[in-house]
């Protein structure tokens, strides 16, 4: 969706959604690569078949790969449901203690 409007009226009166369709690459020109490790926890879930792409109903997966990240792993969810679940909360220890996330769950 982001992708869709952040040209035209939408993306005016959301600048947030035209910061949303920035691909990984765009981001990291416009931002840069942080300093510190970071880890990236991609969710994806049902609406692919509306999307087009695996996506977790806000941002596409594709988008989420960014440079100098030092981990990377898609989680089955979406947007509001990932932040409070019990893997991402597994994941984000593992990767707190060890520098990267679980193989799998």
């Amino acid at each position: 969706m982001a992708q869709k409007h952040n040209t035209g009226p939408v993306g005016l009166l959301f600048p947030v959604l035209a910061e949303l369709s920035l691909s990984g690459g765009e981001l990291d020109a416009r931002f840069g690569t942080p300093r510190n490790e970071f880890g990236i926890l991609a969710g994806y879930g049902e609406s692919e078949e509306f999307w087009g792409e695996e996506n977790d109903a806000v941002l596409p997966v594709s988008t989420t790969h960014l440079e100098g990240a030092r981990a990377w792993k898609k989680l089955r969810g979406d947007h509001s449901t990932i932040p409070n679940s019990v893997s991402t909360f597994e994941n984000i220890q593992k990767f707190l203690n060890d520098g990267d996330f679980l193989q799998e769950n």
